[in-house]
């Protein structure tokens, strides 16, 4: 996995998971790193956070034991 989407997909867990005091400051620092990620690789910021979000998903269902085994293998990249 590209080290920049992961390193999103992990901000995005983290805003997704925390305290509610806390989601403010989270989503600040995920906005900031994807304008700064769009930018670098000149891509729109809202497909970049689509696509951030999509993953998260996926990243998820993968833990889920309940989660159907071919449908984890589907690739969708």
């Amino acid at each position: 996995m590209d080290t920049d989407l992961e390193l999103l997909i992990k901000f995005w867990d983290a805003f997704v998971n925390c305290a509610p005091g806390e989601a403010e400051r989270l989503r600040q620092v995920y906005d900031e790193k994807v304008n700064e990620i769009a930018q670098a690789r000149k891509l729109s910021p809202l497909i970049l956070d689509r696509a951030v979000q999509r993953a998260h998903q996926r990243w998820q269902w993968a833990d889920d034991p309940k989660f159907s085994r071919d449908l984890r293998k589907i690739r969708f990249d």
